[in-house]
């Protein structure tokens, strides 16, 4: 739990535009103090953060740089045991749910199960803000399309990336699955298989949502919104990527 706690506020810590309040507010601090230059600096420090983090260069750099090592190493003509959905990819608090970029998870998950290619689906998030579970939401969503309530199997009590491994395998040794799918984000998927083979487990692994298409570089040089969201959410999954090896939460 404290770790859990320290996460989030980590997660606060390590944004783009936190650096710049800050940047700023040590700028009125200064010449609040009569010390101009100092807080001419900071200003142009905070300028420069704002404006490196915002590019379309910068945010596509860093989510490809993440997206690179992402493998796919999912066998055609094989039938998997169950495919492993991660959560995060619904709006928190949102009423009526509604989803995130990351959506592609569910909808490639539909797939596999709609052609056969896994025969369960373990749906893992227990995060949610309407009192229900995001993995019971995202099971009705499967429900709804057509997939058979008897092959979603819900673990709706994880809270992180590490849990989501932890659970899972849990159902996977209950159940006597032999193979199984991971999916999740393309940036996301260094993080979550190592958190895998962290608790003893090696899913074939079958990553989705790629931002970057491929290509290291998209060009842009004007300051974007959505360029800052993506350098936040690679600068954040990079730094998870630490935080979680440090405390040998992956491998």
């Amino acid at each position: 739990m404290l770790f859990f706690v320290l996460s989030k506020s980590l997660d606060v810590m390590i944004a783009p535009y936190t650096w710049v309040m800050l940047l700023l507010l040590w700028a009125l601090l200064q010449f609040r103090k009569r010390k101009r230059k100092r807080g001419q600096r900071a200003i142009l420090y905070a300028f420069t953060v704002i404006y490196a983090c915002s590019t379309g260069c910068t945010a596509s750099l860093l989510t490809h740089s993440l997206e690179a090592q992402a493998k796919f190493t999912v066998r055609e003509n094989v039938t998997y045991d169950a495919v492993i959905l991660l959560g995060g990819l619904m709006e928190a608090r949102s009423n009526p749910p509604s989803y995130n970029d990351a959506v592609e998870r569910l909808l490639v998950t539909y797939d596999v199960l709609r052609t056969n290619q896994a025969k369960f689906a373990i749906i893992s998030s227990g995060i949610d803000g309407r009192g229900e579970s995001e993995s019971a939401l995202l099971a009705r969503q499967l429900r709804s399309w057509g997939i058979d309530e008897s092959r979603l199997i819900l673990e709706d009590q994880s809270v992180n990336t590490h849990k989501n491994a932890l659970y899972s395998k849990g159902i996977v040794r209950a159940r006597n699955f032999q193979n199984v799918i991971l999916i999740t984000s393309a940036m996301h998927m260094k993080r979550a298989a190592g958190c895998f083979r962290a608790v003893g487990m090696e899913p074939a692994l079958l990553p989705v949502d790629y931002r970057t298409a491929g290509r290291f570089y998209q060009a842009g040089l004007f300051p974007r919104a959505r360029a800052l969201s993506d350098t936040t959410d690679a600068i954040r999954e990079t730094v998870g990527w630490y935080a979680y090896r440090a405390v040998g939460w992956a491998k």
